[in-house]
């Protein structure tokens, strides 16, 4: 692996890391037998927003992102390959 796709992978390592450390929220309530779902902030995951009824990681919201982050990784690792190159360097 050349330096150039070192550096890439590392940097899409660290944004989905930074991704999963502050993830969307999502707040639910039940009222009058109805299911409330309302988008909430980005907040970090030790520390989860205040609000009413239950707060929980918003999974699709979070999805979505981190999705996006692996695949321009891997489409930047693709185009940056060396096809003549690829022996290993002794």
């Amino acid at each position: 692996m050349q330096q150039k796709q070192n550096y890439v992978l590392w940097i899409g390592v660290a944004l989905v890391v930074l991704l999963l450390i502050f993830p969307p929220w999502k707040f639910s309530s039940k009222a009058f037998g109805a299911q409330s779902e309302t988008p909430g902030p980005y907040a970090l995951i030790f520390n989860p927003p205040k609000g009413a009824g239950t707060v929980q990681v918003d999974m699709t919201r979070l999805a979505i992102p981190v999705g996006v982050v692996i695949l321009i990784t891997g489409a930047v690792l693709f185009t940056l390959r060396n096809n003549k190159n690829d022996k290993p360097k002794q």
